[in-house]
């Protein structure tokens, strides 16, 4: 499995997306995505029956704490929320 950094599509797709959810305006989302972390791995797969495809993450810059991880979707790019165990 290869990380890699994210293209410039994938960037304004996860910047539309939060802004989208959010309501902040998408310029200052894609300045906070420009200090952020992001990697993207094309061929994941789970260990069990699930997913397979790209999965993208973003550690946001304010904290390690503050992520979100996007896989793809015949729809687009989803934000996946964690599960609570």
């Amino acid at each position: 499995m290869k990380i890699r950094e994210p293209t410039k599509k994938e960037v304004s797709e996860i910047a539309r997306l939060e802004s989208k959810k959010s309501g902040v305006e998408i310029e200052q989302v894609r300045e906070w995505l420009s200090d952020s972390f992001i990697s993207v791995v094309d061929d994941y797969i789970t260990d069990c029956p699930g997913y397979a495809g790209k999965v993208i993450s973003v550690v946001w810059s304010g904290s390690p704490n503050i992520y979100n991880v996007y896989t793809v979707s015949s729809s687009g790019l989803v934000c996946q929320e964690p599960e609570l165990t």
